[in-house]
């Protein structure tokens, strides 16, 4: 009878270890430094003019980050560049600029982003109040380039401004932030999300829900289930002579392991499925061209602390 009582008395006290609420958020100190490394590995296939091509890439970069004050639940932070390494393999032939060659224009100026810092003002939910010094960087790399180059200066300026700029990063930061719910949350309890981008390929519109899977003595297991989107057609996009206007849409699922003492997301893997059309004008085709496109790209993300 004892032994059924204790075992009985430990099934309770575990489950009500599991039916605590607890809230999830950032929790640093100032002097921590840690880094993060980001992968990404796209695979698209799109039709021109009835002729497949297939385009598989291979991103790889790194960032430093020392945070500098803690004001309440505000932190400011030293954010450096890493390295930021491509591979391209376009209908089997091989481009990989971390061994010299050049992938597109702007993969010049990415060497030599490496070890440059700005400074960053993050919420203890992981939103991104204001940068400071990234478009100020992005200028000081491209006063170099000759003047006859002013066209494609400005085209590089925006490619790197749209990937690493300051409003690419809060925007990019809120897929991060969304994974904080905004209550106290138990294993099992799900919340949703919805993030305000869709007119720009580096920062597309989601909305989906999270869940806390598991919660262990050192982390928290959350997944996701979004819808995302991204459609511009009231603004294209001009770049070089050319005008483009996209539509596409699919699904992105997240798996993430958040470390319960500090809040940050330690690993997140997470996979999108997207399909629909470009429609895309050029100086020897002034009408528009459909071009069916279909992509699955896989983004991994980590976490670690250096002190």
């Amino acid at each position: 009878m004892k032994t059924y009582l204790s075992i009985a008395m430990l099934a309770f006290a575990t489950f009500g270890c599991k039916s605590e609420p607890e809230i999830i958020t950032i929790k640093l100190k100032k002097g921590q430094v840690y880094t993060q490394n980001m992968l990404l590995k796209s695979a698209s296939e799109q039709t021109m003019q009835g002729v497949k091509s297939n385009t598989t890439t291979l991103t790889e970069s790194g960032s430093r980050f020392e945070v500098l004050d803690v004001k309440d639940t505000v932190y400011t932070l030293r954010g450096t560049f890493g390295a930021i390494t491509t591979k391209m393999i376009k209908d089997g032939d091989t481009i990989d600029n971390s061994k010299g060659a050049v992938v597109n224009p702007a993969s010049e100026l990415l060497s030599k982003i490496n070890g440059k810092s700005y400074t960053m003002v993050m919420s203890n939910t992981g939103r991104v109040i204001e940068t400071k010094g990234l478009n100020v960087l992005f200028d000081d790399l491209l006063k170099d380039m000759p003047a006859a180059a002013e066209a494609v200066k400005s085209m590089m300026r925006n490619s790197l401004a749209s990937a690493y700029g300051d409003s690419a990063i809060r925007k990019s930061a809120e897929l991060s932030s969304a994974l904080y719910p905004a209550k106290a949350v138990k294993e099992g309890d799900s919340w949703s999300a919805e993030n305000s981008g869709g007119n720009n390929i580096m920062t597309p519109k989601v909305k989906g829900v999270y869940t806390l899977d598991k919660v262990s003595g050192s982390e928290y297991l959350i997944s996701n289930k979004s819808t995302i989107e991204v459609k511009n057609s009231a603004n294209a996009v001009e770049m070089n002579n050319f005008s483009m206007k996209y539509a596409v849409s699919g699904t992105m699922t997240s798996k993430s392991k958040v470390d319960r003492k500090t809040g940050m997301i330690m690993e997140m893997k997470a996979q999108q499925n997207i399909s629909g059309v470009i429609m895309l004008k050029t100086p020897s085709s002034p009408q528009e061209i459909e071009m069916p496109v279909k992509a699955t790209n896989e983004i991994t993300m980590t976490t670690a602390f250096v002190k």
